[in-house]
């Protein structure tokens, strides 16, 4: 975990040509990103303690109160 300047990297990747988006916290980005996961492990035919491991590790990632809101994400693209 380090403090990051997201001004810098935005400049920088610019510069290089990447589109960039914002900064987004880790939850709005991993909740998106897993969007499909998500829904497949809903529809699957897991277990429910198993099924229920997954979404509470998952969980563990985006809740505002562990990891969701304290870590951010940067996303460029070329």
């Amino acid at each position: 975990t380090a403090k990051v300047n997201f001004d810098d990297f935005q400049g920088i990747e610019e510069g290089c040509g990447f589109d960039i988006g914002k900064p987004l916290d880790q939850y709005r980005f991993l909740t998106n990103a897993a969007k499909d996961w998500l829904l497949e492990i809903e529809a699957s035919e897991i277990e429910g303690t198993e099924k229920e491991k997954f979404i509470n590790q998952f969980k563990m990632l985006i809740h505002p109160t562990t990891m969701g809101a304290s870590f951010k994400v940067l996303e460029f693209k070329k």
